[in-house]
């Protein structure tokens, strides 16, 4: 499941690893000196099973666009595949931009307002 929300934003120093936090921090595709007010945020949980984890997060200023959200995506399902993961599908709300273009990324196509994608989560070695 893939959600974002606004926070309040906020600057706090992080003593352990020397820096200044609450800017927007992308992860593995960096960071910047703009204030983060969007928290990107990415969840697993069990099909048959009663569980859910959050995966991870990301810090963004203006919201995560869609094609930074198909990288993101992209490398937390291989993480997920690497540790022995089984990911059968990406759940979130249809209507902003960002989302339809990941989707469209996947080659995904919309039928009866359902998403269906056509992006294959195994990975080919």
């Amino acid at each position: 499941m893939v959600d974002e929300m606004s926070i309040k934003y906020s600057f706090e120093y992080n003593k352990s690893l020397d820096m200044i936090e609450g800017y927007e921090d992308l992860g593995h595709l960096g960071r910047s000196s703009r204030p983060a007010k969007l928290a990107f945020v990415i969840m697993i949980r069990g099909l048959y099973n009663k569980w859910k984890l959050p995966m991870s997060y990301f810090l963004s200023s203006t919201g995560v666009k869609g094609d930074v959200m198909a990288e993101i995506m992209k490398n937390c399902i291989s993480e997920l595949i690497e540790i022995g993961f089984n990911p059968v599908c990406i759940t979130c709300d249809q209507g902003t931009l960002a989302n339809r273009k990941m989707f469209a990324m996947f080659n995904a196509r919309l039928c009866t307002q359902t998403i269906y994608s056509g992006y294959g989560f195994g990975c080919s070695k």
